[in-house]
């Protein structure tokens, strides 16, 4: 697993590439911003947790798709809330270098993005 504060600043660039297409969508040039800022970790480390959190986002994007009806229906029980827990249960375990509260924020923020705003 990341460092907690790797993982955190990784989410967000991440957040940020896919929903806003930060650096012209160049994952290269996001990546060495996010590399240059990120310098107190070792680069490969933090290379990785970009790239690995840009796939987490897309995949997420698919699996929200997917699954769009359980995603309204945990947003519909609990909209300032909604609990993903189920369908984010195998993104987890396909991510496993990022904590659940931080897959639980992405997906989140890609249902948030795609589907309700």
């Amino acid at each position: 697993m990341y460092p907690a504060a790797l993982q955190e600043a990784a989410v967000f660039a991440a957040q940020r590439f896919c929903s806003h297409e930060t650096y012209g969508g160049d994952p290269t040039k996001a990546r060495a911003a996010f590399s240059k800022q990120h310098s107190s970790f070792p680069a490969r480390s933090v290379s990785n947790a970009f790239d690995d959190a840009i796939a987490l986002f897309r995949h997420i994007t698919t699996v929200v798709a997917g699954h769009l009806n359980e995603c309204m229906e945990c947003y519909k029980q609990n909209p300032k809330a909604p609990d993903f827990t189920l369908v984010a249960a195998s993104t987890a375990a396909a991510f496993p270098k990022f904590s659940a509260r931080r897959v639980h924020f992405a997906f989140s923020w890609v249902f948030y993005w795609h589907h309700l705003r």
